[in-house]
């Protein structure tokens, strides 16, 4: 009887401490304190409490961040009337702004798990979801005043906040069509780029990735990849490996035309952006079309002329591209050498092209605005750029249009 007793009080000295756990985080005056209560108690509360909890960790940081907000506000005014503006804690402000935002995901997480009765009945969700929203671009701020101070790491780990937050499941059910969120994929390239700069690679791909979804930074989250991808690879397996993902990607973007390049001693196809570039027909029939290398864009011009009916024929070799050039030491010699658009076919051996003895034409249509190619790759024919004398030096492409 004594034993059961003892073990009754044990009992209740336990339900007595758990309650008072709880009191101590939503009785807390400020988010350190609310956090060190929360971080001795969280193991013993159930899923309703832990989003109790955290709601009262993004409760204390609003705190913080509507205060700085406000003189924010205040103070755009002031200076539209010429008077002095207010001092703002900007770091205090993003902290916090970071910490309410991390907060109100932890809330969102066990506010949609079951209760004590084994329902779902989210109390928190909308009311957070509003609040940050509109808030979050400011992380955006917070990640460029870093970098401002040679801060890499300060401005990674703000960005990291603005696109974890943004792919959470508190902003998972929003209409984006009212509020879309127009900076998530840039913002994650410019972490993906820091990240890479910091050698951190698992955390630059994760980024990459996020950035690849968004047609906005697509073109340049690609090229950022295929950096990374290249500065990886060490063997002809990795680079096997490599342009497989390469054709994946590039796959998914939106008008592609095949570019060939040289790996591992052999030509390789990958697809590369095959949009339209500018063209102009001028009064006696002369065409002039830019960037009509795929993998070589640096605005540069070829000359073709109008034939029969809607057909547009452009004559090679032309000259294309120019740069300094080297002695058989890598030294800049004081002249310039030149490269040209050839048409081309690719070799016996498939290690490069070699212009086409056939013919150095070659053919397109004028269809619906639009330059569409008649002789391309279907047929085996490439435009390629090599030397005065036919040698290619490494790009090619310009399939179709």
């Amino acid at each position: 009887m004594k034993k059961f007793f003892i073990m009754a009080m044990l009992a209740v000295a336990a339900t007595s401490t758990y309650a008072q756990d709880i009191k101590s985080v939503l009785k807390a005056k400020d988010y350190a304190e609310a956090q060190s209560q929360l971080n001795s108690c969280l193991s013993s509360l159930s899923n309703e409490e832990k989003a109790k909890a955290y709601n009262k960790l993004v409760e204390l940081s609003m705190q913080k961040v509507n205060k700085e907000n406000s003189t924010i506000v205040e103070n755009q005014a002031l200076q539209q009337m010429g008077q002095q503006a207010k001092p703002v804690d900007m770091q205090g402000f993003y902290t916090s702004l970071t910490n309410a935002l991390n907060a109100a995901q932890e809330c969102d997480k066990y506010d949609h798990m079951p209760n004590a009765k084994g329902k779902v009945s989210p109390k928190f969700h909308k009311k957070n979801q509003a609040t940050l929203w509109t808030l979050r671009p400011q992380l955006i701020n917070a990640g460029q005043d870093c970098l401002q101070k040679d801060d890499n790491k300060g401005a990674l780990a703000y960005y990291a906040a603005y696109v974890e937050s943004g792919n959470s499941s508190l902003f998972a059910d929003m209409d984006k069509t009212k509020a879309p969120d127009t900076y998530l994929g840039e913002v994650a390239r410019v972490a993906s780029v820091i990240a890479f700069q910091e050698k951190d690679m698992e955390t630059a791909n994760k980024y990459c990735d996020v950035a690849l979804k968004d047609t906005a930074s697509y073109k340049d989250a690609l090229n950022l990849k295929m950096a990374m991808m290249q500065q990886q690879m060490k063997t002809k397996e990795d680079s096997v490996k490599c342009l497989k993902t390469f054709e994946e990607l590039y796959a998914n973007y939106y008008g592609n035309e095949a570019g060939y390049e040289i790996f591992w001693g052999g030509v390789v196809s990958t697809e590369i952006d095959g949009a339209a570039e500018n063209f102009v027909i001028a009064d006696n029939g002369d065409v002039y079309l830019k960037d009509a290398m795929s993998t070589l864009r640096q605005g540069n011009w070829i000359k073709g002329h109008k034939a029969e009916g809607d057909t547009i024929v452009f004559n090679f070799p032309q000259k294309y591209y120019q740069q300094e050039a080297e002695d058989e030491k890598g030294n800049p010699t004081g002249e310039m050498e030149y490269c040209y658009l050839w048409r081309t076919i690719l070799s016996d051996g498939r290690d490069t092209f070699i212009p086409d003895p056939t013919s150095q034409t070659i053919k397109y249509v004028f269809r619906n605005d639009s330059l569409i190619r008649v002789d391309d790759f279907k047929q085996g024919i490439y435009l390629s750029l090599a030397d005065a004398d036919g040698v290619w030096v490494g790009y090619d492409g310009l399939e179709t249009w």
